[in-house]
């Protein structure tokens, strides 16, 4: 399968999309790359993708399937189950909070000012 990102497609000033940023490059890590390159993200380059399977994910256990494949089938690495169903389980539950928690921001007052 091959990966097409998008980077288009997603926000980058977005919260939840910093979020599953974090939790990619600081918990799942499967190339092991915390620690070498301090505050470069390498995952960079998956993370469109990995959003957008967040995004429409059915539960943790579709999202750690698309995990590992992409860790095997692209990155050439395998990965510990345990650690990719917690990581998976991670960002389900913060995108899951950041719907749940997110203000519709509908302006109740006429959007023109009155001379």
């Amino acid at each position: 399968m091959a990966v097409t990102m998008r980077k288009d497609a997603c926000k980058k000033g977005n919260m939840l999309y910093r979020s599953i940023s974090d939790v990619v490059s600081n918990y799942w890590d499967p190339l092991d790359l915390a620690e070498s390159n301090g505050s470069v993200n390498s995952y960079e380059y998956y993370l469109p993708v990995i959003y957008n399977w967040a995004l429409v994910a059915n539960d943790k256990h579709d999202l750690a399937t698309d995990l590992s494949n992409l860790a095997c089938n692209q990155m050439g690495v395998l990965t510990t189950q345990p650690n990719v169903r917690k990581v998976a389980h991670l960002i389900i539950a913060i995108r899951d909070f950041h719907f749940k928690n997110t203000i519709s921001l509908t302006p109740n007052v006429p959007l023109k000012l009155r001379a």
